[in-house]
């Protein structure tokens, strides 16, 4: 019987300091959460710091479907997709309407500090203002 008492007191302590383990891990996480509508993003954060990790929630409110980019600003309007993607930290691509995606993303000590944006690349959806300027610190 004392050796169950001494499992039982094990198991608790065991499963106390696991939990604490996880709880850690979560709040390690800065959640953003974003929001695509047609031809608009919002995002709970716009700063950013290198080497940390983001979980994005993103949902899509809008008729259309949407992509999500994180990549440097627009600077050359005959640049393609392929060339968008190739210049891009990361994209999600064809979140449909009413559909949500996460993404867990670190921002690399060799991302460009200073501005980046959130964007959408489909044909027409940058051009009509789907993008969001954010700052990596």
């Amino acid at each position: 019987m004392k050796r169950w008492a001494m499992l039982t007191v094990f198991l608790s302590l065991l499963s106390t300091s696991l939990l604490a383990c996880s709880n850690t891990t979560t709040t390690n996480t800065n959640n953003v959460q974003v929001t695509l509508s047609d031809f608009k993003i919002e995002s709970s954060l716009t700063t950013f710091e290198h080497n940390l990790p983001y979980h994005f929630t993103i949902v899509n409110k809008g008729d259309l479907p949407h992509e999500f980019t994180i990549a440097p600003p627009i600077t050359n309007s005959d640049m393609t997709m392929d060339d968008i993607h190739k210049t891009a930290l990361t994209h999600t691509e064809f979140i449909n309407s009413g559909s949500t995606k996460t993404l867990n993303f670190t921002f690399p000590q060799s991302a460009p500090a200073g501005k980046l944006e959130f964007a959408c690349h489909i044909e027409g959806h940058y051009a009509s203002g789907m993008h969001l300027s954010i700052v990596v610190t």
